[in-house]
């Protein structure tokens, strides 16, 4: 046992130098060193296909190297039970002659997030976009029982896919835990992810559920969006430690001129609730919350300096109240939609009624200035029983004129009319007075024959001329 520790190195050497591991896959070149593994790039020896394999060196002391075994066969095989287009692929695993572990898995063409990051935050966009094909990847884990638990930057590959768009792959899940296996495997060092993603049940040595993949999203997709990690000390130690205890800090701590859409902080930070029932309850919660901050134009975008209040900034408590308050759950935005619908509802239901008012207003006036007019009866509606009456006097109004013209206007007609023809016309019969007389005796004769003479002078003509006048004043009364 002693002599496998002591040559891992030399069959790293080895490897790099282009040997066949397992007799199939031919080693081209080295791509990462970690403390218990060493990813190579490879051919796959007759079908030319590349992969990268995954070299696992059994620790030192050989009271681990059964736990590690166990642990290695238990990870190999639960990848080869996934299958998703963003976890990556697992081809082949098994164990090399010489006592090594190895896993073949699908070669990703392209950098880690964590390679990305360098050049400083992500456009929020495009980090949101990845982050929901992370989510969608651990929400496939989950439904098969699978926690990855070691979720950050470096182990999530990006590479463009067929239309050019990014596509993410999720890697390593060498701290994957099965439910039923939990208790043979939950051991020191084991169990311990990257400090800086670690959920705070997971840095106490509790046993951990889905819910602590969600806390490492929440702090990936903190620093994709900020350029800084939400903790971090002057050690490994004082970053747990401020998981542990210290306040969330918000976008506005660390970056006040970005912007970002509306309520994507609020979810941020629910992601990264001290406690696990403070957050998500699943990755398809957060999936549909995340979604509604994709396809946001950029002029709806929020300062960080200007959206943050003190009321989000209580958030950053942990009080599950003051989290359903805010803008970030989806109760919040339901019940803001739904009181939205009822005002405008209420608004179209007063503008109708305005409307009406307005109308009725309108029609009540020109009845009162024109009782000829049809339109009262709608209103008298109200009232059916005087209503038919009122009709009635409405339709024999015409006659009405007639008594109303004759009183105050026939007599000043005889005034103007009737005098001007008689001193043109009587002159003569003046100085004749006996003609009186005479047609009392002879009332055949005389009388009569004056009379006809001047009916058909104008004056009898100026007659109907006379009741057209005054029907003309009616609208003109200042002129009486």
């Amino acid at each position: 046992m002693s002599e496998k520790a002591a040559n891992p190195r030399q069959r790293d050497k080895e490897a790099r130098s282009g040997t066949v591991i397992a007799g199939r896959y031919a080693v081209e070149r080295l791509i990462a060193r970690g403390g218990m593994a060493t990813v190579y790039l490879a051919s796959q020896v007759g079908l030319d296909r590349a992969v990268a394999i995954k070299v696992l060196a059994p620790p030192p002391d050989a009271d681990q190297e059964a736990s590690f075994e166990e642990r290695f066969r238990l990870e190999a095989s639960t990848l080869a039970a996934l299958d998703h287009r963003n976890i990556v692929t697992v081809h082949d695993f098994g164990e090399t002659p010489d006592g090594q572990y190895f896993i073949a898995m699908e070669f990703v063409d392209g950098p880690r997030l964590s390679d990305l990051l360098r050049a400083g935050p992500l456009d929020p966009d495009r980090a949101v976009r990845l982050m929901l094909q992370v989510c969608a990847a651990l929400r496939y884990a989950h439904r098969k029982g699978v926690v990855h638990r070691d979720i950050k930057p470096s182990n999530l590959l990006i590479r463009k896919d067929d239309n050019d768009d990014d596509e993410i792959k999720v890697v390593d899940f060498g701290l994957v835990k099965l439910a039923e296996h939990e208790q043979t495997l939950t051991r020191a060092g084991l169990i311990l992810g990257s400090p800086h993603c670690m959920a705070p049940e997971q840095i106490r040595g509790m046993d951990v559920d889905h819910r602590a993949d969600i806390y490492a999203v929440g702090v990936v997709l903190y620093r994709c969006l900020v350029g800084k990690y939400p903790f971090h000390g002057e050690n490994s130690t004082a970053t747990m430690i401020a998981h542990l205890n210290d306040p969330v800090p918000t976008f506005a701590d660390h970056a006040p001129n970005r912007s970002y859409p509306p309520d994507l902080e609020d979810i941020v930070l629910r992601c990264l609730g001290k406690k696990a029932a403070e957050r998500f309850d699943s990755t398809q919660e957060l999936m549909e919350e995340l979604a509604t901050c994709v396809n946001i134009p950029i002029d709806h975008y929020r300062f960080a300096s200007q959206t943050h209040s003190t009321i989000t900034r209580a958030t950053t408590t942990n009080d599950p109240a003051l989290r359903t308050t805010q803008g970030g759950g989806k109760e919040s935005r339901k019940f803001l939609i739904l009181a939205a619908l009822i005002s405008a509802g209420l608004m179209i239901a007063l503008t109708v009624s305005v409307v009406a008012l307005v109308i009725v207003l309108s029609r009540a006036d020109l009845s009162g200035s024109s009782p000829i007019t049809a339109d009262p009866v709608p209103v008298q509606d109200l009232t059916p029983i005087p209503q038919p009456v009122v009709p009635d006097p409405v339709v024999e109004h015409p006659p009405v004129p007639e008594p109303v013209v004759p009183d105050p206007v026939e007599e000043p007609a005889p005034v103007i009319a009737a005098p001007q023809p008689q001193p043109v016309v009587s002159p003569p019969p003046q100085p004749v007075v006996s003609p009186r007389p005479q047609p009392r005796p002879d009332p055949v004769v005389a009388a009569p024959e004056p009379v006809p003479e001047p009916e058909p002078v104008t004056p009898v003509e100026d007659a109907p001329v006379e009741d057209d006048a005054p029907a003309g004043y009616l609208g003109f009364p200042e002129d009486f």
